[in-house]
């Protein structure tokens, strides 16, 4: 129930912490540069608004109710929800300023991935999303967060559009720290530095003609080094509102307004990398394009759109929700909910063994468990995942370009633990391996004593004119009743409460839950979850398999080091079977019935979710680990409708997802499918050639199968006795070898009747050829093989179609084709994939389960299982629902 705790970020922004409240002992204050965002003239000149009269006393006897907010300046110091801004001490400031501002370095990864993009000819690039004239739009476009105290509709020094930034109300509060946490972009999570490719002499060509140079670079990103590139911090992805604090505009957020720890529920990071943020393919299809073709104005582009594949792969993911696996790739497509960060500190603990064989006390952090070598080790593997140590990691990821299979990231190596001349092998290589690392370890314990700061967001805060609870049920026994429920059907696995000794019946179980919810002690400090790994298929919870089976963390993997061996060592689920209604999807393609895969699920790891947290679960519906259970916060245009990030408008979300969790019959059916007719390379050219080479592997063996077809044809209607059917055979067979070459050069032909004239042409000079060589001597032979021409001529007219749709330059996806169809095939797969494809396209049921059984996750329905619940009654149900709002 609820959504879970785990994974987060495009860039992979999975933060996963958990952390004891290790306080100021662990790190020393944060760093603070002179020469850091902020430092110049214009920003100390500010006049800052007078400060208001905080509390005397401690930090802990501060009650931020006791503030005008109204009257606090806009500074990041009134950062922080329920008040925390008043009571971090400096080593928890470090941790923040870490979490929301540092990228690790991770922009070298990003230029590197820019550049590999133009060697694909893709472009990926920042500066269009980074469009100062579109900050009034980036929220409902893509969810994205505007930094406070920035104006829109600027240029910077250089040319681009950029938002410029103010400068801080109190500037000591801004923190500075310009190797790691570089300059603000306008978009907080998003954050610029110097390009040290950029030379002196590229800084004095791109200012003697600023507006060509802008030009040059966005039309060729990966070919033009840019004077500043871009890194992504944790903020990006986990930075959304504060649910008791919203702003007025979800445009213009105040730092009061914001908060870190729920994960940004409306962030639409599909879009932001492959459609409206343009951060991706951004060059494609000019709005205006000029004679050449090109527009005036280079940021003109609507980037890629419906009719590439890569588009519909980003479009149809959930708000809300990251693919951590968008680099370190699994071939599983498994977008998950952005990581809630509650009473960390708290979180149940684990005996586990790395691989290095260290026995330890761990938590389980991502969503299948499979972080399980400590926190700090979680800590340290996350900046990572978003790019840092860029140039090692990028070596070990998987090569669309080669097809150079992931190998794992090695801790050992990244902190140089190994043999001298390795050492050196690696400096060599990677001139700055260890820096980023070396940072992390010094500041991860100042983020876990941050994230440990976190507690929930209780409803019953938002009080009436006369003080009582707004929101919540005012009927002590409905309440009282929902906590009974609740200690029926969830406690069992949703709370780090349990037992202390073994409770061998139901009975005993169900008094001593009942008896623990009673108790005011309960909520607090509980995550609502035990955090034990589940199979995903065990009765009444069976959800969607694809994140539990993610690849990452097995032996051989990107993420080995960071997973235990206990971890590794979680029995196989084994056979396995997968029934998709695509039936109910589209009955004309599909049939009447549903599709059932058989599957053997692999292990070393794999199809286990550990139990998602229910805390402040009013603020963060859809549900489960997907977001697919409940509406999504979109308006009837598409967008996202400010009203859900009210509170009134979360309640509505949550109310929906829950009617939908508990009455599984009401929902939807929910498998991802393309809205328009699209092609692999749209938006992608040098990946045409890599398509057209497998299309033409097709192609010779289509025509290969012709030259078959009307050699079978020919020997079965011979009016010869039958012991010279063989010889014919075999002599029409070598003829039909003669011709393989031939018919590729048919195939390079550019349409059809060519193709067909060439390979009509080609059989019939062959064959006069072959019968002249070896059957001049055989009259009755040579008769029957001239018949095999005009045979041929009939059965390639017949297979035209088929011929035809070899000739296209791209493969067509069509319009409700289920995506993950295709993204969840292993590359190694896809040969096999693109001929069935072209070989099935007028039987869509036969390929469809021809791309099932090839499938690495052949699960299709987003938002299936999870029945817990359903069978309560009609006033249960509501009772509950209420209980859950005071969590």
């Amino acid at each position: 129930m609820g959504r879970a705790i785990l994974t987060s970020a495009t860039a992979g922004c999975v933060l996963l912490v958990a952390a004891l409240g290790l306080g100021g002992r662990l790190a020393g204050p944060a760093a603070r540069a002179d020469d850091g965002p902020g430092a110049g003239k214009a920003a100390r000149e500010d006049a800052a608004p007078a400060r208001p009269q905080e509390p005397r006393g401690g930090p802990h006897d501060f009650d931020p109710r006791r503030v005008d907010r109204a009257k606090l300046p806009d500074s990041f110091k009134y950062y922080g929800p329920n008040g925390l801004w008043a009571r971090w001490d400096s080593t928890q400031k470090l941790g923040r300023d870490t979490w929301i501002f540092s990228t690790y370095g991770n922009q070298k990864f990003y230029r590197i991935l820019g550049r590999f993009g133009g060697s694909l000819g893709l472009s990926i690039d920042f500066y269009r999303l980074l469009d100062s004239r579109r900050r009034g739009e980036r929220f409902k476009e893509i969810g994205l967060i505007n930094e406070p105290n920035f104006q829109g509709g600027t240029q910077d020094e250089w040319g681009f559009y950029v938002d410029k930034w103010l400068g801080d109300p109190i500037p000591e509060e801004y923190p500075r720290d310009p190797r790691w946490y570089g300059e603000p972009t306008g978009i907080i999570g998003l954050r610029m530095f110097p390009n040290p490719a950029f030379t002196p002499e590229m800084a004095r060509a791109w200012k003697a003609d600023p507006a060509g140079s802008v030009r040059r670079y966005l039309e060729a990103p990966g070919k033009v080094e840019p004077p500043r590139v871009v890194g992504i911090t944790c903020a990006l992805c986990h930075i959304a509102f504060d649910p008791l604090n919203p702003p007025k505009d979800p445009a213009s957020p105040r730092w009061e307004n914001l908060a870190a720890n729920l994960g940004n529920q409306y962030l639409r990071e599909g879009d932001l990398f492959f459609g409206k943020g343009r951060v991706a393919g951004g060059g494609a299809n000019p709005r205006h394009p000029g004679p050449d073709g090109r527009p005036d104005d280079p940021y003109d582009t609507e980037g890629l759109k419906a009719d590439s594949f890569l588009y519909q792969y980003g479009h149809t993911q959930q708000p809300g929700t990251s693919e951590t696996s968008r680099f370190s790739y699994d071939f599983i497509n498994n977008p998950n909910t952005i990581n809630q960060i509650f009473y960390i500190g708290n979180r149940a603990p684990f005996h586990e063994t790395t691989r290095d064989g260290v026995k330890l006390i761990t938590n389980h952090i991502l969503k299948d468990g499979a972080d399980s070598i400590g926190l700090i080790g979680a800590l340290l593997r996350v900046p990572i995942n978003i790019g840092a140590e860029g140039d090692y990691w990028a070596d070990h990821l998987w090569n669309p370009a080669t097809g150079e299979q992931q190998k794992p990231f090695s801790i050992r190596e990244v902190k140089l633990e190994v043999p001298e001349a390795r050492r050196k092998e690696l400096r060599a290589k990677y001139p700055e391996i260890g820096e980023a690392w070396k940072e992390n370890e010094r500041r991860a314990p100042a983020v876990a004593s941050y994230l440990a700061s976190y507690t929930p967001y209780h409803l019953a805060d938002i009080r009436d004119d006369q003080g009582r609870p707004r929101h919540i049920s005012r009927d002590a026994d409905q309440l009282r009743r929902g906590a009974l429920v609740f200690a029926d059907q969830c406690a069992r696995c949703h709370s780090n409460k349990q037992p202390f000794y073994p409770l061998t019946s139901e009975d005993d179980r169900r008094r001593f839950f009942r008896e623990l919810v009673t108790l005011d002690q309960f909520p607090v400090g509980n995550t609502f979850s035990d955090d034990v790994r589940y199979p995903f298929n065990e009765p009444g919870l069976g959800i969607n398999a694809a994140r539990a089976m993610a690849t990452n963390a097995v032996d051989g993997d990107i993420w080995a080091d960071f997973s235990s061996t206990d971890y590794k060592a979680l029995p196989a689920l084994r056979f396995l079977t997968f029934e998709n209604p695509l039936n109910k999807l589209d009955p004309a393609r599909y049939g009447n019935s549903p599709m059932v895969t058989e599957f053997v699920a692999p292990g070393g790891g794999r199809g286990y979710y550990r139990t998602a947290a229910l805390n402040s679960m009013w603020t963060s519906a859809p549900f489960l680990h997907n977001n697919s259970v409940g509406k999504q916060p979109l308006g009837p245009d598409g967008e996202l409708d400010p009203r859900y990030i009210t509170v009134e408008g979360r309640l509505e979300l949550f109310e929906s997802a829950m009617d939908e969790l508990l009455n599984p019959e009401k929902r939807p059916l929910f498998i991802k499918v393309t809205s328009a007719d699209s092609t692999l390379t749209a938006g992608m050219p040098a990946l045409k050639e890599q398509v057209a080479s497998i299309v033409r592997d097709l192609a010779r063996e289509k025509l290969s199968e012709v030259i078959r077809r009307a050699v079978g044809e020919v020997v079965a209607a011979a009016d010869v006795p039958a012991e010279l059917k063989p010889t014919l055979a075999i002599a029409l067979q070598d003829l039909a070898d003669r011709l393989a070459p031939e018919l590729e050069k048919a195939y390079g032909k550019k349409t059809l009747e060519e193709v067909k004239q060439k390979a009509v042409e080609s059989v019939r000079e062959k064959a006069d050829a072959f019968v002249a060589e070896k059957l001049g001597d055989r009259p009755a032979l040579r008769e029957l093989v001239g018949k095999f021409k005009p045979k041929f001529e009939q059965v390639l007219s017949a297979e035209a179609a088929d011929l035809k749709d070899l000739l296209e330059p791209d493969v067509v996806i069509p319009k409700g084709t289920p995506l993950n169809l295709l993204l969840n095939l292993h590359s190694s797969k896809f040969p096999y994939a693109l001929k069935a494809i072209v070989k099935l396209k007028h039987d869509h049921r036969a390929l469809a389960e021809a791309l099932l059984r090839l499938s690495e996750c052949p699960d299709l329905v987003e938002n299936r299982g999870h029945t817990y619940g359903s069978e309560l009654s009609s006033q249960e149900k509501r009772d509950l629902i209420e209980y859950l709002k005071t969590l």
